[in-house]
């Protein structure tokens, strides 16, 4: 996941009916009591 996001600087991830930005997503996983991508509605990388 990480390299992804480093080679996907424009990746969007749409989660639970809204939209983050790469870094915010990467930090929003990192900080969250789910981590698992399992708890993610969906995402979508646009690059």
């Amino acid at each position: 996941m990480q390299s992804t996001l480093l080679n996907c600087s424009k990746t969007v991830w749409l989660a639970s009916g809204k939209t983050y930005s790469a870094s915010e997503a990467e930090n929003r996983l990192r900080n969250s009591s789910r981590y698992q991508i399992k708890s993610w509605y969906l995402i979508k990388f646009i690059c």
